[in-house]
């Protein structure tokens, strides 16, 4: 077994280096994770936000504060724009303030994206 020294002594780096990585891969994926969770709960804070959003258009609009309800329905289109039911809401807005231009551009260019 004279010849396994040599081996070992050879080996001995190789071994501490893959440990320094096993480490640092560990590492990188617990930074991952934290990450991930930030970014989850980030995404539900948003949540809130453009539902809290919604509610305030919604009362504005029945206040007949028509041009602040469209303020907030593009504030929330810009934030969400994939949600077709603040398209819907501020076309029905517009319906009532008689601004069937807007209505129309709307209708052509942003609905095409959800068909």
């Amino acid at each position: 077994m004279y010849w396994m020294k040599p081996y070992k002594i050879l080996i001995q780096p190789f071994r501490k280096n893959q440990k320094i990585q096993a480490f640092i891969i560990t590492n990188q994926i617990q930074i991952l994770e934290e990450v991930l969770q930030n970014f989850e709960q980030t995404i539900q804070k948003i949540q809130k936000i453009l539902t809290i959003l919604i509610i305030r258009e919604e009362i504005l609009e029945k206040l007949n504060r028509l041009v602040e309800s469209l303020q907030n329905y593009d504030v929330a289109i810009i934030k969400n724009p994939k949600i077709l039911r603040h398209f819907i809401t501020k076309v029905l807005t517009l319906n009532k303030m008689y601004r069937f231009l807007e209505v129309s551009e709307i209708l052509n260019d942003d609905f095409q994206q959800f068909f």
